[in-house]
């Protein structure tokens, strides 16, 4: 999910709301492992290369955002966030599908 940066998926004119999905999915995708590691001392180092990759996506749509709060700020607050959103959705076994769980998302930050 994180080699070469954005994944290939994310490039062009995809929403923010599918790239999350996208991101979801490949987790879903391989849950067996992904539940492993955020449950295992690797999950630091996984989160922290997550939060990174997260903060690069949100950077490049920050302009999606009416906040009226630095870019910085924002994209911190949107990584922090979505991060959250990961362990809850980790914590609830994957059952909500990766659009919905996107969908959750957006629907709780103003874009637009």
């Amino acid at each position: 999910i994180f080699e070469g940066g954005i994944c290939d998926y994310d490039a062009g004119s995809k929403t923010l709301e599918e790239k999350l999905s996208h991101i979801l999915w490949h987790l879903k995708k391989n849950q067996d492992r992904t539940v492993g590691i955020l449950s295992s001392e690797s999950g630091y180092i996984f989160m922290r290369y997550l939060r990174e990759y997260l903060a690069r996506l949100f950077n490049m749509h920050a302009p999606d955002f009416k906040a009226s709060v630095p870019r910085d700020f924002l994209t911190h607050h949107l990584v922090g966030s979505f991060s959250e959103t990961l362990k809850w959705w980790v914590k609830e076994k994957m059952t909500t599908s990766p659009e919905q769980v996107a969908r959750y998302f957006m629907a709780v930050t103003e874009t637009h």
